[in-house]
């Protein structure tokens, strides 16, 4: 079987099969799908983990530049901050920061430079005995980049910077208020990819976020997702939010996204699905024949009438563009189970190993009752099925193990009992068992 990173390919796939239609990346599977020449390029680690999230909960929270790093160990570095301006904590500016971070993939170039400005957000260092032996003598001066050295920001911009120090200023139940929210959309209209995502992010975490925002804020995130202001990444991650959140508010100040063709018109009509609780049947049997295999998926989503199950299943397994089928089968799988899975069970070895691996996930999901079927389908069905059926039954678990057993020992093509070999845990071509 072959195995290749299948996260970017998926892209749009969990877009689609989240039960709120998330959208988590830009590429669409099928320009995906063919295998990559992998870079020679190590780049260092690029930060922004949880950076608005740890900002509000860091110890010290400042912008300034390193100077005399240095490495400490195999994977301990550390360097001298000096403050230019400080958001969180007492550092003030002119203060020179004792600053400690890990560098665990050796072969990556060190994530800071001297000289280099940067916004941190600092916490103790972990009480680990590895790092009291790396600062025996000023353990307790030394603070650590947050989130697992992840919690920074190169060259932030004076902009971005002055909406997080107002943010943060707000303290947390100015936060948690509509005009803590607000910073927030803010920073989602107008700040770098990375801060606006992270913006996004931290938006979502609270609850009841539709009736919590007010009406402009609503509007705003409207016109984050339509206005090119910003990457085509963030306002697709936008019109997700608005989706999952609910925001009848922004419903149609995002429609004109659905009606025009362009890389928004597909998530733009899942949002609007998720608002509405359906789309007209009229649009629906316009986006089946669609040119575009996303917004093809779309109208797998919410295909309707007698003549949905068999146009459904045709989808399922002859269309050619890898988001239609796993959006049918899903559709299938969810509103018919056992039933359709002899109709659907081609997917098992599809050609596209990311499908593969969606469709064994919602096969698994009907649990131990399907197993039989599985191993009847992986004994009399092709390679790629048998493959197929394999990573499904590994997800299964319980009496599916039991099946692995069987196929590992007893499968005639020697691919597929190797794969199950290495499903049961163990080392392909040492098994004398």
């Amino acid at each position: 079987m072959r195995v290749r990173p299948f996260v970017a390919a998926l892209a749009f796939l969990s877009a689609l099969l989240a039960p709120t239609h998330r959208c988590i990346a830009e590429t669409s599977p099928s320009e995906e799908a063919a295998p990559t020449k992998p870079s020679t390029v190590i780049v260092a680690a690029r930060g922004g983990r949880d950076l608005i999230e740890a900002a509000e909960t860091s110890k010290v929270v400042a912008v300034g530049r390193f100077s005399a790093i240095s490495k400490i160990d195999v994977h301990g570095y550390a360097g001298d901050f000096r403050v230019d301006q400080g958001l969180v904590g007492s550092a003030k500016p002119g203060a020179v920061l004792r600053v400690a971070w890990e560098e665990l993939a050796v072969s990556r170039p060190v994530r800071f430079k001297d000289g280099e400005r940067v916004m941190l957000c600092l916490e103790s260092p972990p009480a680990y005995t590895l790092w009291q032996k790396r600062f025996p003598d000023n353990f307790a001066d030394v603070l650590a980049v947050a989130r697992d050295g992840e919690a920074f920001w190169l060259n932030p911009d004076a902009k971005t910077l002055a909406a997080i120090d107002h943010y943060l200023s707000l303290g947390k139940t100015g936060r948690e208020d509509a005009i803590g929210l607000a910073y927030l959309v803010d920073m989602i209209r107008s700040s770098p990819d990375m801060v606006a995502m992270q913006a996004i992010s931290r938006l979502e975490k609270h609850k009841n976020l539709a009736s919590r925002l007010g009406g402009g804020s609503v509007n705003d995130l409207a016109k984050a997702a339509t206005e090119e202001l910003q990457s085509t990444t963030v306002r697709r991650e936008v019109l997700a939010l608005i989706g999952r959140a609910e925001m009848r508010g922004a419903r149609n100040g995002i429609e004109p996204l659905a009606r025009v063709d362009g890389p928004l018109r597909a998530q733009a009509l899942l949002t609007l699905g998720k608002l509405d609780g359906k789309l007209p049947s009229g649009l629906v049997t316009s986006l089946l024949d669609h040119a575009d295999g996303e917004v093809r998926a779309v109208g797998a989503l919410y295909v309707q009438g007698g003549d949905a199950t068999p146009t459904l299943v045709r989808m399922a397994t002859k269309d050619a563009a890898a988001a239609v089928r796993v959006a049918a089968v899903h559709r299938l799988l969810g509103e018919h189970g056992r039933e359709i899975f002899g109709e659907i069970a081609p997917a098992l070895g599809d050609e596209d190993d990311s499908v593969r691996f969606v469709v064994a996930r919602d096969v698994a999901k009907l649990g131990e009752p399907i197993v039989e079927t599985l191993e009847e389908l992986a004994n009399n069905g092709t390679q790629r099925q048998g493959e197929g059926v394999v990573l499904t039954l590994s997800m299964i678990g319980g009496e599916a193990g039991k099946a692995l057993v069987r196929i590992h020992h007893n499968h005639e093509n020697a691919s597929v009992r190797a794969i199950a070999g290495l499903a049961l845990g163990r080392i392909s071509g040492n098994d004398d068992h």
